[in-house]
């Protein structure tokens, strides 16, 4: 069992060393930071986009993004997911998306009087936003 778990994490090892390189070559702003068998993408731009390209060939990351290999993982699986991260990577970087965000933050969005009397409203009434909502109306 001990020896298992040391090649899961001997495995993890070699993916972070494999991906950081590939990284590091290409100039791509992404590490892998790893302990035991556990392991995440870090990086200073924003990753959103990367997960979901990930998820659009076929690897799958919780929300937590944190990451592990187990001694179910062999070798096979070890390379469809290098050749993923490798992918998703190189295409965001073509398209100039990497760091980019899926959503602009409302701070940066200018708002009209309207929307301001709307946040006035929501901000000191519980139930204040309900004036602002349109019901069905049905004449028979």
């Amino acid at each position: 069992m001990c020896g298992e778990r040391f090649r899961g994490n001997k495995h993890t090892q070699k993916l972070a060393k494999n991906l950081n390189e590939f990284f590091e070559q290409n100039a791509i702003p992404i590490q892998i930071l790893n302990f035991g068998s556990l392991f995440r993408f870090q990086s200073k731009v924003g990753l959103e986009l990367f997960y979901y390209h990930l998820l659009m060939n076929g690897v799958y990351v919780w929300e937590g993004r944190t990451c592990f290999l187990s001694t179910e993982h062999g070798s096979e699986e070890i390379a469809l997911l290098i050749e993923a991260v490798k992918k998703s990577a190189l295409t965001l970087q073509r398209e100039n998306l990497l760091g980019m965000k899926l959503f602009a933050q409302a701070s940066k969005i200018p708002v009209d009087s309207a929307q301001s009397q709307f946040l006035i409203l929501h901000t000191f009434q519980n139930d204040g936003y309900i004036s602002y909502n349109d019901g069905p109306c049905l004449i028979l």
